[in-house]
């Protein structure tokens, strides 16, 4: 059975939201998949989703240093940053993460492209360069401008222009 898992933020409407995408990328995936919903509230938590998923999405805040967590009460907090990911295992079974944390890839040096060094040697990291826009169906920039790229253990093998500037969970 293939495991699809996704991180949220803590906050209520997060959980929703993230709950309405991990159920569309699963139904995509197999029908003999199982969905899990992760509320990792730190570096430790989100090893511990990743290491149980074969594809996963971080539905979180984020930047090309680090992805933030947004609780109840509107304050944010660092679940992993670039250095972190650095250090974290790896996880040869896990073949796809979709990253929905704004910045995710901008600059050379981002937290997308180094979750891509952790992940199956042949699997796709997918982040957005800016700002991501949208609640649980479809993402990108608000304008609509091309900002998705993919990266294979940390070499871009996806650009903007091979990758709509919309993407949704419903493959």
């Amino acid at each position: 059975m293939r495991k699809v898992g996704i991180a949220s933020c803590a906050h209520a409407a997060w959980i929703e939201s993230s709950k309405t995408m991990v159920d569309a990328l699963a139904n995509s995936v197999s029908v003999e998949t199982k969905s899990y919903l992760h509320v990792p509230v730190d570096q430790n938590g989100l090893i511990a989703a990743l290491n149980e998923s074969n594809y996963f999405i971080m539905h979180t805040h984020g930047s090309p240093e680090a992805f933030y967590d947004q609780r109840a009460d509107n304050r944010q907090t660092t679940i992993a940053t670039l250095a972190n990911v650095r250090n974290f295992p790896e996880f040869p079974k896990l073949r796809l993460v979709v990253i929905t944390a704004c910045m995710a890839a901008s600059g050379e040096q981002n937290i997308a492209s180094m979750l891509s060094t952790r992940i199956a040697k042949d699997g796709l990291g997918i982040a957005n360069r800016y700002v991501v826009w949208g609640a649980d169906y479809d993402f990108g920039e608000q304008s609509d401008k091309n900002g998705w790229v993919g990266y294979q253990n940390r070499k871009l093998v996806l650009t903007e222009q091979d990758i709509p500037a919309r993407i949704t969970m419903a493959m």
